[in-house]
C-alpha cells in the first residue's frame, strides 16, 4: 500500500490522484486488516448476530459496526426489498438498520433535514420537475418523499411486509457521524414524544432538530447494544484525524465507485481504499445464488437500476477516475460493464485519457480476479 497513500507532517493521508492499480485493490482485500475483519464477519455470521444495515450509497455514510453488518448500498438507501429478499430473510441476521443521512449543518428546526444528493433531486421532482436523466427517472420510483423520515417509514412498512425482524430507523449527520436513532420496531413502532405517527408535521416533528429515541427505549434491543458499541469504540476513530473534520465532509468528491454483488462491508474488503470517509462511493447489485449451477444470476432489470444510480456519481464527481464492477462471476462483471460503457452519459466520462473501468470476481469476500477494462473495448 505504500505507494497508494503519501504522508506528511501532522498526520494526514493525501491519495493519489491517479487513477488506482488493480493490485491496490488485490493487496488491500488481502491485508492483514482484510483477512482479520473477514474472520470476525464470519464469526458474527455463525453466531447469527448480524445487523443488515441499508444505507445510502453516499461516499461520507460510514457504518455502524463493519464487521457484523450485512450492507445494501443504493442512492438514498432506495431499495426495492424484494430484490433484496434473501438478505432481509437470511437466518444469520438479528436485526436491521434503515439509514438514512443528513448535513447537521444544515439543519432548520422546523424542517425537514437536507444534505442527501438522492433527496435532493427527489425535492426537485417534487416541485413539478418532469424526470428525464436516468437517475431522476429512478428516484422517482424509489425514493418516497423528499423528508428523509418519511422516505424511512414508508421502505421500513415494505421491509416489514416480508419479515418480522426488529428494526431500527437511523439517520447519520454526514459531517461528525453521529447516529440518531429516530424510529424502532420491536414487535411495534416506537417514535419519539414530537412524531405524532397519525397527524406527522414537520414543524413540530423537527421543532427541536432530528427527532430521536433515548437510550431507555432501547434498552435489551440488540441496537442498544450495536449503537453503544459504537460511540465508544468507532466513533471516536473518526474524530482523530485532522483530515476527517465537519469541513472536509461538507462535500463528497470519491475518487473510487464500487459495484457490488458482495453483501460484505467495503470496510471489510478494502480496509484501506474505504477507510476515510469520502473516498469511496459504493452501489449493490441485487443477485440470486443459482445452488445447482454454483454461479449468480443477476436480471437485466437489476442492472438497469443499478446503472440508472451510477449516472449520480459520474455525473458529479471529477475526482473520480476508478470504477470497480465486481461479482462472483467476472463474466457478470464484464456484461454490467458493457451496459455502463453504451450509456450516453458515461461515454465523456469513460474517454477521457485517466479514468478506468475494473472488473473482478469476488467470493466470500476474496478478491479472486480483477482487470482493467480496455478502452477500445
Amino acid at each position: 500500500m505504500t505507494g497508494e497513500f503519501i504522508r506528511r507532517a501532522g498526520g494526514e493521508y493525501y491519495r493519489s490522484p491517479e487513477a488506482i492499480a488493480p493490485q491496490v485493490f488485490l493487496e488491500d482485500n488481502r491485508s492483514p486488516e482484510a483477512i482479520a475483519g473477514r474472520a470476525k464477519w464470519e464469526e458474527n455470521r455463525r453466531l447469527k448476530r448480524q445487523i443488515l444495515t441499508v444505507a445510502c450509497s453516499d461516499s461520507r455514510v460510514v457504518l455502524i459496526e463493519p464487521t457484523r453488518e450485512i450492507a445494501i448500498r443504493a442512492v438514498s438507501a432506495g431499495i426495492d426489498p424484494e430484490e433484496f429478499l434473501p438478505a432481509i430473510e437470511n437466518p444469520n441476521v438479528e436485526a436491521i438498520n434503515l439509514m438514512g443521512h443528513h448535513s447537521g449543518k444544515d439543519l432548520r428546526r422546523g424542517e425537514a433535514p437536507s444534505g442527501c444528493g438522492g433527496m435532493g433531486v427527489r425535492k426537485e421532482l417534487a416541485t413539478g420537475k418532469t424526470p428525464k436523466a436516468d437517475i431522476e427517472r429512478w428516484v422517482i420510483e424509489h425514493v418516497e418523499d423528499a423528508d428523509p423520515l418519511l422516505h424511512l417509514l414508508s421502505l421500513g412498512k415494505k421491509v416489514l411486509a416480508t419479515t418480522e425482524k426488529k428494526m431500527l430507523f437511523s439517520s447519520q449527520d454526514q459531517l461528525d457521524k453521529t447516529v440518531y436513532p429516530i424510529f424502532a420496531y420491536l414487535n411495534q413502532l416506537i417514535a419519539p414524544a414530537s412524531v405524532d405517527l397519525n397527524d406527522f408535521r414537520a414543524e413540530i416533528a423537527y421543532a427541536q432538530g432530528v427527532p430521536h429515541l433515548i437510550r431507555d427505549q432501547l434498552m435489551g434491543s440488540a441496537f442498544d447494544e450495536y449503537l453503544l458499541r459504537y460511540y465508544q469504540e468507532r466513533f471516536p476513530k473518526f474524530h482523530n484525524w485532522g483530515e476527517v473534520d465537519t469541513y472536509s465532509q461538507e462535500f463528497q468528491n470519491p475518487r473510487i465507485y464500487l459495484v457490488t454483488t458482495n453483501i460484505r462491508p467495503a470496510q471489510v474488503c478494502y480496509p484501506h481504499l474505504s477507510e476515510k470517509p469520502g473516498d469511496m462511493f459504493v452501489t449493490t447489485v441485487p443477485r440470486r445464488k443459482n445452488v445447482a449451477r454454483d454461479r449468480i444470476e443477476i436480471t437485466d432489470e437489476a442492472i438497469e437500476n443499478v446503472l440508472c444510480q451510477a449516472q449520480y456519481p459520474i455525473s458529479h464527481f471529477s475526482k473520480l477516475l476508478t470504477i470497480l464492477i465486481e461479482t462472483g462471476d467476472i463474466e457478470q462483471s464484464l456484461r454490467i460493464a458493457a451496459k455502463l460503457k453504451q450509456k450516453s452519459w458515461a461515454i465523456p466520462w469513460f474517454q477521457r485519457s485517466n479514468t478506468q473501468i475494473m472488473i473482478g470476481e469476488i467470493r466470500r469476500g476474496i478478491l479472486e480476479d480483477i482487470q482493467i477494462l480496455p478502452k477500445a473495448a
